[in-house]
């Protein structure tokens, strides 16, 4: 049985049954031409930690959606010009290159880039640039040195650049530089509504010996570097983080410190951070060139040790995601920590849900405020609930919490679980605390 009963076309709908702009992704179809499977793409709108329904319904006609999302080509002065650009950033790719950011909402470039490089589209830090570089590594594999470097990914021009998505909800750019020793695929991606630019980079790793890192010289002088921590923000001296994350260096590796997820170079005024999914080390060169390690390969008389986890060499097809933050004002105010979180913890999609419970189609089970209040774990211990809350921007702070169903006794208790303190929801400057709540016997 078919749903579609013969449509071969879709629209998504929300729990009201109001009609949510979508794209297609990938159709498949029966052999009456209905459609048999969809993947669409479409920004959901889900309260916090909770969950929203919608639905793929069948119609006789294509649906089409204006949105905010433009991609196009422009010729200018004798170069192509492919321009990504939605509410928030205007991007340009010349030659497969990355070599504007521009932030409509502050009125700024976010790339230090030369008008030359911007015009030709070459150049050897231009955004979203690629370095391969040559690695020596120790006996061991775990220390090791840089040799020099093997290239820059912005001094070559690709086979071929193309549109490979066209909205209305994303769009995206790829280049292909198939022809170098470790193939390499440049995507570069900007979505309707949403404050960030996303990168896919895919390499083909077939030599040992290498470290890829990705690099953004950035517009901002004189800026100050911040990390995310466990339980924290923290700035960072470059020039004395040289012994941490993955990579221990003392020095010989460049001066890579260790962070989380994210590295944000900041001043009073701006702010661009780099969130990672690889969580292998940042580093900051000439003060604005912020760079991410994506990628190390060490050959196999350096992995005796590793002799059972043959993936540790590295080779092979890998997969690099990661995206630029730009926005007004410091790390604080321009919410990095909250809005790098959503990146890396995307909501979690279950389709052809089924069940005969009776909750509502959308429910939010634990709101949290104010915003520097952040939930860390939530779990359930006995007849309790169990919180871990810090305070994260250095000011103290009364905590809300709106839990769906009613609580009883909710009180502060240190790690074991004692009961400690007079007030659960005061957090001082950075404060961590947990928090344990009783569920009422009755909700009425």
């Amino acid at each position: 049985f078919s749903p579609f009963n013969g449509c071969r076309f879709l629209k998504v709908v929300d729990s009201t049954g109001r009609e949510v702009p979508f794209q297609v992704i990938d159709l498949g179809y029966y052999q009456d031409g209905s459609i048999s499977e969809a993947e669409v793409l479409f920004i959901a709108d889900i309260p916090p930690l909770g969950y929203n329904t919608y639905y793929a319904i069948p119609v006789e006609e294509e649906v089409e959606f204006e949105t905010g999302l433009r991609c196009f080509e422009r010729v200018e002065a004798g170069r192509t010009v492919l321009v990504l650009e939605n509410e928030y950033f205007r991007i340009e790719v010349v030659n497969g290159h990355l070599v504007s950011v521009s932030d409509k909402k502050a009125g700024r470039e976010v790339l230090k880039i030369s008008k030359w490089e911007r015009l030709k589209g070459v150049g050897k830090f231009l955004g979203n640039c690629i370095l391969c570089e040559k690695v020596e590594y120790g006996s061991q594999g775990l220390t090791g040195e840089v040799r020099g470097l093997e290239y820059s990914s912005s001094t070559f021009s690709p086979e071929r650049v193309e549109l490979v998505e066209k909205g209305p909800i994303r769009a995206t750019v790829a280049a292909y530089f198939t022809y170098l020793e470790d193939p390499i695929t440049l995507k570069i991606a900007l979505y309707e509504g949403v404050p960030r630019v996303e990168f896919a980079t895919v390499i083909h790793a077939k030599r040992v010996g290498r470290r890829f890192r990705v690099v953004f010289p950035l517009n901002i002088e004189g800026g100050r570097v911040f990390v995310d921590k466990p339980f924290s923000v923290e700035e960072v001296d470059p020039l004395k983080e040289d012994y941490e994350c993955i990579e221990r260096s003392y020095g010989k590796m460049g001066r890579v410190f260790g962070a989380y997820s994210w590295a944000c170079l900041s001043d009073s005024h701006y702010s661009v951070a780099l969130v990672s999914r690889q969580n292998s080390g940042f580093m900051l060169e000439e003060g604005c060139r912020l760079s991410s390690i994506l990628l190390a390969t060490i050959g196999s008389s350096q992995l005796q040790r590793f002799m059972r986890a043959p993936k540790m060499a590295g080779t092979g097809l890998h997969v690099l995601e990661y995206a630029l933050m730009p926005s007004v004002g410091d790390v604080y105010a321009s919410r990095i920590y909250q809005r790098a979180r959503e990146y890396l913890n995307p909501p979690i999609v279950l389709a052809e849900v089924g069940g005969g419970g009776d909750l509502p189609q959308l429910k939010s089970f634990l709101e949290i405020g104010p915003e520097n209040i952040v939930l860390t774990a939530l779990y359930r211990e006995g007849d309790q609930v169990v919180l871990h809350l810090f305070e994260l921007e250095g000011r103290t702070s009364t905590a809300h919490i709106k839990f769906f169903r009613n609580l009883g006794e909710v009180y502060e208790a240190n790690f074991k679980g004692e009961k400690v303190g007079d007030d659960p929801f005061l957090f001082k400057e950075h404060q961590i605390k947990e928090v344990r709540a009783t569920p009422a016997s009755s909700d009425e």
